[in-house]
């Protein structure tokens, strides 16, 4: 009992430093950004969208929040109005454009995404996370009620990049330098809104010398968070045997019987019969298990006279 009492303590103080560890959790992760489907950036008004920090419901989990660059009937009833792990936005409106990003209850945020709606006729699609250096990335000029090739025009940074006799262009190994706002233009049909193509460098690993507190926190977390499964699983097991072994001891106890044969010699020729009425009969008889072999056990008899009379006790199993 007391080495339980002692892993349920220690179980508790380790639920405590867990519970110290801002943004930290055995499950959770901090997201880099929302996720969001489908994946892009722009969408036609009416255009269903569903946007996602994660499908946790636990009370610190991240949840989606939002900007709008316009408050209007229609984006204040949405279900994305109300902070939640995910959210959709079954009919969408321009009013609904703004930056969308995860925080959780200790006011940690990931990056934001800027999503636009539009009423008009044309979008520029590409993935709405952010693209590795040495990447390929296509960028493609959708025309709302024509899928015909047309000739289109791409900007990048308010600046003409370059015209294609059709609505897709390619960039390969792209770097740093690509990183920027892009928009498209199909004549005759109007121009796209801008979005902004995030670029990064591929992880190499955490540098320990720069950030120790931000590379050593999950590790810390992780280790902390392994105790505690490890504390459960003893307790558990110290629990189980501890009963095992009660119920082991009671079941034992009950099968315990003990049997006893008392020889007791009959009367010499001449005694008398103060004597016989003074002899008395002291033994000692021990239990012994089930299980085990048979024991004997010597008494003796006496008189007044200080004779003695040895018999044998033998106790037999059941």
């Amino acid at each position: 009992m007391k080495m339980t009492a002692l892993s349920i303590k220690i179980l508790i103080n380790v639920v405590f430093l867990l519970s110290t560890l801002p943004g930290q959790s055995c499950f959770l992760q901090k997201p880099d950004f929302p996720s969001i489907f489908p994946n892009r950036l722009q969408f036609f008004e009416y255009d269903p969208v569903f946007i996602s920090c994660g499908e946790n419901k636990d009370m610190n989990a991240w949840k989606v929040i939002r900007k709008l660059f316009i408050m209007s009937p229609t984006n204040v009833s949405d279900d994305c109005n109300i902070p939640a792990p995910s959210c959709t936005i079954d009919l969408s409106f321009e009013s609904h454009s703004g930056e969308y990003w995860c925080e959780n209850d200790e006011g940690e945020r990931s990056r934001a995404l800027n999503i636009s709606f539009t009423a008009g006729s044309v979008i520029l699609d590409f993935g709405a996370q952010p693209v590795n250096e040495g990447s390929n990335v296509i960028l493609r000029c959708v025309h709302k009620n024509n899928e015909q090739t047309q000739i289109t025009d791409f900007f990048k940074d308010g600046m003409q990049l370059i015209t294609k006799y059709e609505n897709v262009l390619s960039l390969e190994n792209i770097s740093k330098s690509d990183e920027g706002l892009y928009k498209c233009s199909i004549s005759g049909a109007g121009d796209s809104a801008e979005s902004w193509l995030t670029v990064v460098r591929p992880e190499k690993g955490p540098n320990i010398g720069a950030q120790p507190v931000q590379y050593l926190a999950p590790v810390i977390s992780f280790l902390l968070c392994t105790l505690v499964s490890l504390i459960l699983l003893v307790v558990g097991l110290i629990f189980f045997k501890k009963r095992k072994a009660l119920r082991d001891e009671t079941v034992t106890g009950l099968n315990e019987v003990t049997y006893a044969v008392v020889n007791k010699p009959r009367k010499r020729n001449g005694g008398n019969a103060e004597n016989e009425q003074n002899q008395v009969t002291y033994a000692s008889i021990g239990n012994i298990r089930s299980g085990q072999d048979v024991c004997t056990a010597t008494i003796g008899q006496y008189t007044s006279k200080q004779e003695t009379t040895y018999s044998e006790i033998r106790l037999f199993n059941h």
